[in-house]
């Protein structure tokens, strides 16, 4: 299965010329001295790097695919970055939005944007991961495995923080310390001041953009060891009924569905695995069914076949 991409270079394209032309509007207007000079100095150079950031992105995103086999994923990522994995050097995948990212064994992250196909694929991918034994001691280190998780995302996440705050205040002492002068009437002091908190910015912002990105790694080691735990609770968790014909349970690991006899069909109970991993009763179908195809014909589901592709059957 191949990803569907949109095309982001057109409106990054676009993107661009929009802000060359407003920055060269603002740099014809600083040289004609008609309105206050540094103010258009500045806003030229910020429609400027607007230019440049949309060119960047129109690079980035020329050449990006991902295709699906029956025993491999490979593609090329947004950074360009080239891959061709087994199926079982997978670790997990996870879309939000229009975007997909993989997370390799190794814990090496790969990102999809602008893809119409994000969900499809997705599924596509979570159907050929390898899932964790279902048993107790699986659970109970899982459980384990959380807490540390989150705790190191936490750290992260505030030292995100104390780099935003110090390169905001880098700005703050820059202009304390320069007595919020004009280039025009700064000394040789306020310059040293100018380039000292212009160096400080910049290490800021790069240790922010840093330490974000690792936390952004935590979040997905997070989400896959929910994951993890999700599918062995619904593996180990017992069945609500008796005469069991069939137990599914979905790619996300957030729905189990049972196929029971009654006395007179066939009834569908589902249970709703939460966030926390228990289950608690979502409903059931009240009128018996006379076959399990009924069932999923009220579900949406042309046939068997098509159902227990989207699930994973575990009883």
């Amino acid at each position: 299965m191949e990803a569907e991409f949109r095309h982001p270079q057109r409106g990054n394209a676009l993107g661009m010329l929009f802000c060359a032309l407003l920055s060269a509007v603002c740099a014809a207007c600083a040289w004609d001295g008609e309105v206050e000079t540094e103010l258009l100095i500045t806003l030229a150079v910020l429609f400027l790097a607007g230019a440049g950031t949309f060119a960047v992105s129109a690079c980035l995103m020329r050449g990006m695919r991902l295709r699906v086999s029956d025993g491999r994923v490979e593609g090329q990522t947004n950074l360009h970055r080239r891959f061709s994995l087994p199926a079982e050097q997978l670790a997990y995948v996870n879309e939000f939005g229009d975007t997909v990212i993989l997370l390799d064994a190794d814990g090496r992250r790969y990102v999809f944007p602008k893809m119409e196909n994000a969900l499809l694929m997705r599924e596509e991918i979570l159907a050929r991961l390898t899932r964790d034994e279902p048993s107790e001691e699986t659970a109970a280190r899982l459980w384990e495995e959380l807490p540390a998780l989150r705790r190191s995302r936490l750290r992260k996440i505030l030292l995100v923080a104390a780099a935003a705050l110090c390169m905001f205040g880098s700005v703050a002492v820059g202009a304390i310390g320069t007595g919020d002068r004009d280039f025009p009437d700064m000394t040789e002091r306020d310059w040293r001041i100018t380039a000292c908190v212009a160096v400080m910015f910049a290490l800021s912002l790069a240790a922010m953009l840093v330490l974000a990105s690792w936390a952004g790694k935590d979040s997905l080691q997070i989400q896959r060891a929910e994951w993890r735990l999700r599918g062995v609770i619904a593996f180990l968790a017992p069945l609500p009924v008796e005469n069991v014909i069939a137990a599914y349970v979905n790619r996300s690991h957030s729905e189990r569905t049972v196929f029971y006899q009654a006395a007179d069909g066939v009834h569908m109970h589902f249970d709703r695995i939460l966030g926390d991993g228990k289950l608690r009763d979502e409903g059931e179908y009240s009128e018996a069914m006379a076959s399990r195809e009924a069932l999923l014909e009220e579900m949406g589901y042309e046939s068997v076949d098509s159902f227990e592709k989207d699930m994973i059957r575990i009883r």
